[in-house]
């Protein structure tokens, strides 16, 4: 979400860097003894275990071992320190282990900090019944192939620190071979090469511990050796393909040479500290070479994007000669890196979108179709990216760790960098790692064709850092991943068209926020289309900031004017939420979220087979200011109740909204208002006002009329404002009412009011206005100025048939105030 940064904390992960770091793979192959033959093959198991790095942070509250089922050997794992966090800034230290197994085996729970009084594991659709001795519960655990099986054990009722994640996933198969000739094995402590060697296809980050290389690159063969002594670096504005007004940063910088090809580059200019916007020009003594790197490692900025870089041009001199750069870039992290030396500064060297700029300091590019292998047991520090590249896999069963990544910034969170950005480009995966301690949007295949995410693990506690982003991006796949996040799960914007994703097979928890959520942004014509939610389970939801607004497992919510169509949540199981008052089973809503960014339209939604393990959470809504139609609601239960009314369904319907069925059954829905005349324009009396007119929709009582511009009641004279919607406005002056009646309400709608209001020139003091809805006071207003200011009221649900709003003055001084613009909006 596009909420506040908070202060960073401290990493998820503590490691100590050591070269003599040892993966201690296990491979367990235990089958059921030929003396049970009443056992069929799923009753055996075969686990792979494996070690992390020495001096990773380990968590001694809990111990967990595994076994085949039938059999006596335990396995111990390592029992991970993760850490966790909400979206106030606090932070918990939970714990993770992850293995991978087939078939049964059996696994063993002992909680060490405290008596275990009480215990529950998670999602309860598992119904796993474990059998408790003292401080350890062991249980059965099945494998699911499509669905990897992933839980939580809480002991003693904790949402937080006894928190135990059991993240598994089927046995991996078809691993690259360190030794194969394609295959390029990065040792702990070795920096991987910014580009494959010929051969080559495969990174493999072999177990142990790693950081990866950062900065967006360009090399350039200059076809023969000069004495080069000058470089220019034309910088030029960044911008992000969002809406964002371009900038100008000064780029941190190094440029390396070297002679021969087979040479290692050595440092010819330290840039790192350039405070220079524009062209920025660097003399150095005269040294032979004829290869050039230049590495952009982000902005020297105090605010804003400070991982990002944005150039045009690259120039490298030898004494009085031209340019030797100049059509010689030979490589780069980006398809495009040959615009950084084709002699224009109206060409930067960007994507088309902007996003392989956005962290490129902090990113480690893979800049052609290949395979990056973690292998089990590897810890990798450090951001993946790239930018229009097709057919690349990032998989394993490594760990990818953003503790090393910055977290302390100013400005937006959305500057910090994310773990894996695969933007654009085709038929990209990521498939089988676990993420740890992402600082912004953890996976990010936005504007990409076939983008698939299999079987991964994220847990986060950083303000933006989401789960999973597939924005404008079409017949993408998510399945068998678990995500717990204090921000979005899964999420599709208004960045461009996205149609026919999958989202299946998976684990959430929302410690923040929402679960899925598709719309937001303000793209023209990018639809949301033919998006598929199922079999899932949501282990806690909770929203944040606004409950109202920025909350929901499910939120379809467009914005920038964009429709929606198509989108079904079937069988998706909601285990009782941590604090009801805070959570909300669905929102469809088509209101905008900010002021001046427009709502939307939404068509044909589907929730079938939804499953709600609770009561007492926040109403859920379809509220329509853009028009919202065809929502089918379809096995849906609350507490084990079938719903089959918006009562018992806890939700409410206003706006405008049609086509409504829950089992089949249509339900009565209706317009938010039939108001008119919202902004006083009837009876027409220019330059004059009038109390207690006759001739309008609205009814008038006491010192309550009509004023327009330019009257002697103050209207656009004396310094005040114009009405700012037409040329009239209305007026209460001591106390006046005015009121209208609408009709059409669907039954248990929920209703705010908006409206502007401004004061009266000249008043002693402000007026005070009462707003009431069927004579239930829903607030008092008071305008600060003679300008024109938007209020709007708190929610109110209502039963069916008319309702009355009213405008009411609350003195019995000469004061008044004007009011126009008024409508009523879903609640």
């Amino acid at each position: 979400m596009h909420l506040t940064p908070r202060p960073h904390h401290h990493r998820a992960l503590t490691t100590r860097r050591t070269l003599a770091s040892v993966l201690a793979l296990t491979l367990v192959a235990l089958t059921f003894a030929l003396s049970a033959p009443t056992r069929s093959w799923a009753d055996t198991g075969t686990i792979q275990t494996w070690q992390p790095p020495s001096g990773t942070a380990s968590n001694p509250d809990f111990a967990v071992a595994v076994r085949a089922s039938g059999t006596s050997s335990w396995t111990n794992l390592f029992t991970y320190r993760v850490k966790l966090g909400h979206q106030d800034g606090s932070t918990f230290d939970a714990s993770m282990v992850n293995f991978d197994f087939t078939g049964t085996i059996d696994v063993r729970v002992s909680y060490n900090a405290a008596p275990l009084t009480s215990y529950e594991i998670r999602p309860s659709s598992y119904a796993i019944a474990g059998t408790q001795s003292s401080n350890t519960v062991t249980f059965p655990l099945t494998q699911n192939t499509d669905a990897p099986r992933k839980l939580v054990f809480r002991a003693n009722g904790s949402w937080e620190g006894a928190t135990l994640h059991l993240l598994t996933n089927p046995l991996e198969v078809n691993a690259p071979d360190p030794s194969a000739a394609n295959v390029f094995t990065v040792q702990p402590g070795q920096e991987a090469p910014l580009q494959l060697p010929q051969g080559k296809d495969t990174y493999y980050f072999a177990a142990g511990e790693h950081t990866l290389p950062r900065g967006m690159w360009a090399e350039f063969d200059l076809g023969a050796e000069y004495p080069l002594d000058r470089i220019q670096l034309a910088q030029s504005t960044f911008q992000i393909g969002i809406g964002m007004t371009p900038t100008a940063y000064p780029n941190k910088y190094t440029v390396e040479t070297k002679r021969a090809a087979s040479d290692p580059y050595t440092l010819a200019v330290d840039g790192r500290s350039n405070t220079q916007t524009g062209e920025v020009t660097n003399t150095f003594t005269p040294r032979a070479a004829r290869y050039i790197r230049v590495k952009l490692l982000g902005s020297a900025t105090a605010t804003g994007f400070q991982f990002s870089n944005a150039v045009s041009e690259f120039r490298a001199f030898a004494g009085s000669s031209g340019n030797l750069a100049q059509g010689r870039a030979a490589a780069g992290a980006m398809p495009n890196f040959a615009t950084i030396a084709d002699g224009s500064t109206t060409s930067a060297y960007a994507s088309e979108s902007g996003y392989g700029n956005w962290h490129s300091g902090e990113t480690f590019f893979i800049r052609e179709s290949s395979t990056v292998y973690l292998a089990p047991g590897s810890l990798v520090h450090g951001a993946f990216g790239s930018d229009g590249i097709s057919n690349i896999t990032i998989r394993g069963r490594g760990i990818l760790d953003g503790s090393t990544l910055t977290h302390d910034v100013a400005g937006q969170g959305e500057v910090r960098t994310g773990s894996i950005w695969l933007t654009g480009g085709s038929d990209n995966t990521v498939e089988g790692i676990t993420i740890l301690d992402p600082t912004m949007w953890t996976v990010v295949m936005n504007f990409a064709t076939r983008p698939k995410v299999k079987n991964i693990n994220i847990l986060a506690y950083e303000v933006n850092a989401d789960g999973i982003h597939f924005s404008g991006s079409s017949d993408g796949l998510v399945s068998g991943v678990f995500i717990r996040t204090p921000d979005d799960n899964i999420v599709m914007y208004h960045y461009g068209t996205g149609r026919r994703n999958v989202f299946t097979n998976s684990v959430f928890w929302g410690d923040d926020a929402h679960i899925f959520l598709f719309g937001l942004g303000t793209v023209p014509n990018a639809e949301i289309s033919d998006i598929t939610v199922s079999n899932s389970d949501v282990l806690n939801q909770q929203g944040v900031y606004d409950l109202d607004k920025f909350n929901g497992v499910m939120k379809v919510w467009p914005n920038g004017n964009n429709h929606t169509s198509n989108i079904t949540f079937s069988n998706i199981r909601i285990d009782s939420f941590r604090d009801p008052s805070k959570a909300v089973v669905f929102q469809l809503r088509s209101d905008e979220r900010f002021a001046g960014e427009g709502g939307g339209t939404i068509s044909n939604v589907t929730l079938s087979g939804i499953q709600v393990n609770g009561t007492g959470e926040r109403a859920s809504t379809i509220a329509g200011t853009g028009a919202i139609t065809g929502v089918q609601i379809a096995g849906y239960t609350r507490a084990g109740a079938t719903v089959s009314n918006p009562t018992n369904g806890n939700f409410a319907i206003s706006g405008l909204v049609s086509d409504v069925k829950v089992n089949g059954t249509n339900i009565p829905t209706g317009p938010p208002s039939s108001l008119r005349n919202t902004s006083f324009e009837a009876p027409s009396m220019p330059g004059s006002f009038q109390y207690t007119p006759s001739g309008s929709e609205w009814t008038y009582f006491r010192e309550a009329g009509i004023a327009s511009n330019g009257s002697l009641f103050g209207v656009g004279l004396y310094g005040a404002a114009n009405a700012p919607d037409g040329s009239q406005v209305g007026f209460v002056q001591k106390r006046g009412r005015l009121e209208q009646s609408f009709g059409s309400a669907p039954v248990g709608a929920s209703y705010r009011v908006r409206f502007s209001l401004a004061a009266r020139p000249g008043d002693a003091a402000p007026q005070t206005v009462k707003v009431t809805f069927d004579n239930v006071l829903l607030g008092s207003y008071t305008p600060g100025s003679t300008s024109y200011v938007e209020f709007t009221t708190p929610p109110i649900t209502q039963g069916g048939g008319t309702h009355t709003i009213g405008f009411e003055g609350t003195t019995d001084a000469d004061r008044t105030a004007f009011i126009d613009r008024v409508s009523v909006i879903p609640g």
